[in-house]
């Protein structure tokens, strides 16, 4: 007898490979992630060489893939290892609380403006210069975002 023909007579003729399930990756929109990169950096106000930073902190969702609708355009030196002030270095609430940026608060509205009046770039601009500002303010008289 072969390999073939042991296995299939140890498994039965009726036994079938289990199924594959296909996973919930939530929201994703190639459209939002294409306008974010369009925008300016959440933090440095720089337009070029950006990349999209999905929000984990004060969300219950670790370990699983973030959705789009919960994401900032952030400069990609501020993902870096060696640049002191990174993301990767401080961790996402530690970054976000010494920048003053409620990042949610930011994914939120740059997503609510997108989806109600399409990918209006100065608009964006002006979002993410406001919650800038306001991160300014909280930084200045030492309010957390994040605890």
């Amino acid at each position: 007898m072969t390999m073939a023909r042991i296995a299939n007579f140890a498994t039965g003729p009726l036994a079938k490979a289990p199924e594959k399930r296909k996973r919930d990756w939530g929201v994703r929109s190639k459209e939002h992630m294409a306008y974010l990169h369009s925008l300016e950096c959440a933090v440095t106000g720089m337009t070029n060489d950006l990349t999209v930073q999905h929000i984990m902190a004060g969300r219950e969702t670790y370990g699983k893939k973030e959705d789009d609708n919960w994401t900032v355009p952030l400069g990609r030196t501020l993902h870096l290892h060696d640049y002191p002030d990174s993301l990767e270095k401080l961790g996402e609430r530690n970054f976000w609380n010494r920048h003053g940026i409620d990042a949610l608060a930011l994914a939120r509205d740059l997503w609510t403006l997108r989806e109600t009046h399409g990918p209006v770039i100065a608009a964006g601009h002006e979002i993410i210069r406001a919650h800038r500002m306001l991160g300014q303010i909280r930084v200045r008289q030492g309010i957390k975002v994040f605890e």
